[in-house]
């Protein structure tokens, strides 16, 4: 009875530390457009260079991995994409399928202190994590 017990707490404790992870990566990074495809539904649409896919099909996007759950699970002729441009959203409608656009998932800009130093002799630094440039 007592390993039943330690099992399922353990089996709890670690689902919750797992979605807590994924809801904590959703609400942290951004997936910004860097280029297209030749051929590219999204820009056909009148997507642009610099936009940030904020919701896909309904389903708010805060990741590389998020975007690519929501597309897998549907098949569907068109789909609504919310783009983030600069202030403004963008609404547009797209075939299903590929977005025809090459991706990349960051950090949005951070709120720096009063008391933050610049330190010399080092090059500009990005929030881009750098780990996942992916094409959709």
């Amino acid at each position: 009875m007592n390993r039943i017990i330690f099992f399922l707490i353990l089996f709890l404790f670690l689902s919750l530390t797992l979605y807590c992870d994924e809801v904590t990566q959703q609400e942290r990074y951004e997936v910004e457009i860097t280029s297209f495809a030749e051929i590219s539904a999204i820009r056909e649409a009148g997507g642009r260079v610099g936009d940030i896919i904020i919701r896909y099909n309904d389903r708010e996007i805060g990741s590389l991995r998020t975007l690519l759950e929501v597309k897998q699970g549907k098949d569907t002729p068109e789909v609504e994409v919310v783009l983030l441009r600069g202030n403004e959203q963008v609404i547009l409608t797209i075939p299903g399928g590929d977005l025809g656009a090459y991706l990349r998932e960051y950090a949005p800009d951070h709120e720096f202190s009063d008391d933050a130093v610049i330190i010399p002799d080092i090059g500009p630094v990005s929030w881009d994590r750098g780990l996942r440039v992916s094409y959709l």
